[in-house]
């Protein structure tokens, strides 16, 4: 009972944004009019692949997974950050929590799409503090109170 190419990146898409004409218009590639919307057969279509069971099932299914991150402790998320900080692309399976896509193409060649690391790095960089710039003290005090007696001296003189 899997999804076609195109209906799981719509159920992407659609988990993405939340809007059924959206995700449909790139998920198949619609064409938009001249004004730069998608014609109203594609907030149809949209409409009804959302009502689609199989698809209804993935979106409920990456909607679990985001509520499965959201329960995670510090520690686990840090965890699991740096594992998709390390783990080489070749270590990753279908059954991986990081991966996000995984296709055999007709000559056997496997394609897997993995988390993106730099969108790791910069989630673990802001969970540990670590994007949050350096605190500098600048004091100009000590200069501005010898610039004032200089000048208090030389009016004096």
């Amino acid at each position: 009972m899997s999804l076609n190419p195109r209906q799981q990146k719509f159920a992407e898409l659609y988990h993405r944004y939340g809007n059924a004409t959206r995700a449909y218009g790139e998920a198949y590639d619609a064409p938009k009019t001249a004004n730069g919307t998608y014609p109203a057969w594609v907030s149809s279509d949209g409409n009804r692949l959302v009502k689609n069971e199989k698809v209804r099932l993935e979106i409920d299914r990456l909607k679990g997974e985001v509520a499965s991150l959201a329960s995670m402790t510090r520690e686990e998320m840090a965890d699991y950050l740096f594992q998709a900080i390390t783990t080489p692309i070749e270590d990753i399976g279908p059954e991986s929590p990081l991966c996000e896509e995984y296709a055999v193409d007709e000559n056997g060649k496997i394609k897997v799409k993995a988390v993106s690391k730099i969108a790791a790095i910069r989630e673990l960089a802001r969970l540990t503090g670590m994007d949050s710039p350096q605190k500098i003290e600048i004091s100009a005090e000590n200069e501005f109170l010898g610039m004032l007696a200089a000048l208090t001296q030389s009016k004096n003189d």
